[in-house]
């Protein structure tokens, strides 16, 4: 028979090696719990080993999903909040909140499991069953917790969580109400939007989010575009045209850039272009099929397309998803509400829609330098850039600001006037400058206080964020001196050699020296057209180094916007072209193709 032994030190009592007194042993049901529970563990645990023993780990994760498919489901008390269909999402934890019985939330297959077998068992564990006694405990309980559901999840406006969703955006929430939560994609908000078949579409996909949307969109990280990548991953996750889209631009882009990290490919042109083929025809099956007007996917495919014009300028003809685009414009400039509250948060799916026609609308003004009319909607889109409410910031799309491409609509008009009053013999010469002047001290005021702004960001030690809103201002700046250039052409024709036009020239080649960053020069594609047609024979070389500075030559239309000046300097020298009756409109009929200038 055991014997108890005690000894008394101060508030310390120590028992023996003899049994414990009945005081210290608890009671029957406890113990059994607490033995159920050890042997549940063990035989998880030797299961675990045998399998990493067998050299075929098997997950946790399945076991408990064939459990929950082959088992019975305990009795627990759940919430009545809504679940998720079973059709959409799958639960990744089994439906035992609130059980009663706590030993169940660990129970295992046990019909898989071999019998348990204490010399297998490490004694290293031990101490963990014995921590883990106190579940059994008369006393303890699992809070009800109610069933997950998606309907029940709104994100706070927390500027930790939100700054990193929101990348570089204003942090605006995500989602300010449930009308927010889904974005109009018109029919195509499939769960499986992102079929990545193959190592190649994963690698393309890597390539496009790292490279080539940096490429398309190089401001679209600043503060005042409101879109952001995570915004695109959005859009192509609900959006399979957007998706092929994307996968199209990234290969031509990708073989074209030479500076990518990535290896090349050995695929010839053809290959990339059956990408783009099947991206259009998937795109074009969808916009008929669908209603386009409020589909902000369809929108971002257009600006893709174009874009991809200036990779393959021989291949892909911009001008037909230009219209489309334009047309798209067209009904959201119609439904655009007269007054808009500036402090009102966009949703995600307003910011993006407002983003992409930014971009269509960029286009279509900087692509009318080469054409014979001013944009269709000039005067709807000054009325957009002159209201103190704008949605649309053409900055975080192309990093010029609004009020350049306003002067330079005044200018398309100016020119188109002094076209029809010309021909119909009616043209004032004393009008024209009067006209020419008004626009011009406005520009010229505008210009000195956009340059203040940049001496004042050159002089500061410029953060991320200010170097990105110091690139802004250099690409507003540069805009709007070619701008400058493209009025006195307008008034006076292209004499290189006049004081006005020689004059405005030098500036616009100074604001060049402004440039930190030789891939920003694939921005400037119109303002180097615009200044390079009009500079004197001794500059043609400074000109074409400009066009060779940036480092994504190939992949940036830069090759195309070069034989575009290289033709316009052998037509002055040949006389084929006057400078007084020279338009820039001439560049179109030079080339077999449509080089987009924008």
């Amino acid at each position: 028979m055991a014997t108890e032994t005690r000894s008394h030190n101060g508030w310390l009592e120590c028992h023996g090696f003899g049994e414990k007194p009945e005081w210290m042993d608890r009671g029957a049901r406890q113990k059994a719990q607490a033995t159920k529970m050890k042997q549940k563990v063990a035989q998880a645990m030797k299961t675990r080993r045998m399998s990493h023993i067998r050299g075929q780990p098997e997950s946790l994760m399945k076991r408990l999903s064939e459990s929950n498919t082959t088992e019975p489901v305990p009795s627990c008390t759940t919430n009545s909040a809504p679940s998720i269909p079973a059709s959409t999402h799958r639960s990744i934890m089994p439906q035992t909140h609130g059980c009663n019985d706590p030993a169940l939330l660990l129970q295992p297959d046990v019909h898989r499991l071999s019998p348990y077998d204490q010399s297998n068992f490490d004694s290293e564990y031990q101490s963990t069953f014995d921590e883990m006694i106190f579940l059994s405990s008369p006393t303890f309980e699992l809070p009800d917790i109610p069933a997950f559901s998606a309907e029940n999840v709104y994100p706070t406006h927390s500027p930790a969580i939100i700054g990193e969703l929101n990348d570089r955006s204003t942090g605006y929430p995500i989602f300010q109400n449930q009308t927010d939560r889904h974005i109009s994609t018109s029919g195509t908000t499939s769960i499986q939007m992102l079929p990545i078949t193959s190592i190649e579409d994963a690698v393309l996909l890597a390539h496009f989010m790292d490279k080539t949307l940096n490429w398309q969109f190089r401001f679209c990280w600043s503060d005042g575009s409101g879109f952001n990548r995570g915004y695109f991953i959005w859009l192509m996750s609900k959006s399979r045209p957007l998706y092929m889209a994307s996968l199209a631009l990234s290969s031509l882009h990708r073989n074209l850039n030479k500076t990518s990290g990535l290896p090349q490919p050995n695929l010839r042109s053809d290959d990339h272009m059956d990408r783009y083929d099947k991206a259009t025809e998937e795109f074009r099956r969808h916009y008929k099929t669908q209603k386009p007007a409020d589909d902000v996917a369809l929108l971002a495919c257009i600006a893709s397309f174009i874009s991809s014009s200036f990779l393959h300028s021989d291949k892909i003809d911009w001008n037909d998803y230009l219209d489309v685009g334009i047309s798209l414009v067209t009904q959201w400039i119609a439904q655009q509400p007269t007054e808009v509250d500036p402090k009102l948060h966009k949703s995600p799916e307003d910011s993006s829609r407002d983003f992409f026609i930014g971009s269509i609308i960029r286009f279509h003004i900087l692509s009318a330098i080469t054409r014979e009319a001013p944009p269709s909607l000039t005067d709807s889109y000054r009325k957009l850039f002159k209201s103190g409410s704008s949605p649309v910031f053409l900055e975080g799309v192309s990093g010029c600001e609004n009020w350049v491409f306003d002067h330079l609509l005044g200018v398309y008009l100016l020119r188109d006037w002094k076209r029809r009053t010309r021909i119909a013999g009616l043209l004032s010469l004393w009008e024209l400058t009067s006209k020419a002047t008004a626009i011009k001290n406005d520009l010229e005021r505008r210009i000195a206080s956009n340059v203040k702004d940049i001496e004042v960001l050159r002089k500061e030690h410029m953060q991320v964020q200010q170097r990105s809103r110091y690139d802004i201002c250099v690409t507003t700046h540069i805009f709007a001196c070619a701008v400058s250039i493209l009025l006195e052409v307008i008034v006076s024709g292209a004499y290189p050699q006049l004081p006005e036009i020689k004059q405005k020239v030098e500036r616009a080649l100074e604001s060049f020296t402004y440039v930190g960053d030789p891939d920003l020069l694939g921005e400037l594609r119109w303002p180097i057209l615009v200044v390079g047609c009009v500079v004197e024979v001794e500059q043609y070389e400074l000109i074409r180094h400009l066009v060779l500075s940036s480092q994504m030559i190939h992949s940036a239309g830069m090759s195309d916007l070069g034989g575009l000046l290289e033709g316009c300097w052998k037509s002055r020298e040949t006389g084929e072209v006057k400078d007084d009756t020279f338009d820039f409109s001439h560049l179109r009929s030079q080339r077999t193709e449509d080089v987009l200038v924008a």
